[in-house]
């Protein structure tokens, strides 16, 4: 029963509060002169500003209803979207493509070192004899040998072929014709043992290098160690490398012909120590004397 009139007078406190007037007074902080002055109670201000927050809300609301407001901000919140989505479609697109671009400067390194993947096992190529003692024996059937002598009545003896016979991939390295890059006098030779899988070639400045064979540029960059090289496939496993040129006058993807310029010989990366051109021929992932298949003077 006691508690009743305590919260009754603490509610007739609390109302008496609201109705009660204060008086604001605006003074000058130098001089305290009044500069205005009025007076409200704490109830009215509270109410006051609830209408101003309901005028506003009022305001909003028909802002939205009968203005352009609403479509403009739906336009830039779907443009938004759109941009968004693109974005995340052009993201995924270029890690597919830095992937990719991995994948191939991988093989192209382990083309460099003498160690490709050319069967995309995952094995090297001096690796394939390893399951040559796992081949299990099957029993042949009538019609399997009736078909081997039929084959081994109509097969040719390769050694009577000559290059016109045979396919462009098929035509062994020594009877194939390789331009000259160019014509200068060997400062290095092939040596396999040092790790220098080429030939260097010393030629004027501005000298035009040229493709050995037609093929087509598979690679064309600039590398710390040998600068602007370029790289070209050829028909039967040939790759062929021009390195530390000064510029690059084909790019990736370009198709060439053999004696077509691609590069200008150069001083370039920091395993050349002048102006010269290292040349190297890869056949089936392995590095070839180009001294054996070309004349450079």
């Amino acid at each position: 029963m006691s508690d009743q009139p305590e919260e009754k007078n603490w509610q007739e406190s609390w109302k008496e509060r609201l109705q009660t007037n204060y008086r604001f007074v605006v003074m000058h902080n130098e001089t305290f002169e009044e500069v205005n002055t009025f007076q409200s109670s704490i109830g009215r201000i509270l109410t006051y500003g609830a209408l101003a927050m309901l005028f506003a809300s009022f305001l909003t609301a028909l802002l939205f209803l009968f203005t352009p407001v609403k479509s403009f901000l739906g336009n830039i919140l779907e443009s938004s979207g759109s941009q968004t989505l693109r974005l995340e479609n052009r993201i995924e697109d270029l890690e597919s493509k830095l992937q990719a671009q991995e994948i191939w400067q991988d093989n192209v390194r382990k083309v460099l070192v003498g160690q490709p993947d050319t069967m995309g096992t995952g094995h090297q190529a001096n690796t394939t004899e390893e399951s040559a003692d796992e081949v299990t024996e099957v029993a042949r059937i009538p019609q399997d040998e009736a078909l081997r002598q039929e084959l081994d009545s109509t097969r040719i003896d390769p050694t009577s072929l000559t290059d016109i016979n045979l396919p462009s991939s098929e035509v062994p390295l020594g009877q194939r014709f390789f331009t000259p890059p160019l014509t200068g006098e060997l400062s290095k030779t092939f040596d396999p043992a040092a790790k220098h899988f080429g030939v260097d070639v010393i030629a004027p400045k501005n000298t035009a290098i040229k493709s050995s064979l037609d093929g087509f540029v598979i690679s064309a960059d600039w590398t710390l160690e040998t600068g602007n090289t370029i790289c070209v496939q050829h028909k039967g496993d040939v790759i062929t490398f021009y390195k530390h040129n000064s510029a690059l006058l084909k790019k990736v993807g370009d198709i060439v012909k053999a004696g077509e310029a691609i590069a200008i010989i150069g001083d370039t990366g920091d395993h050349s120590s002048g102006p010269h051109l290292h040349f190297e021929i890869w056949h089936k992932g392995m590095p070839i004397d180009p001294g054996d298949y070309i004349n450079f003077n």
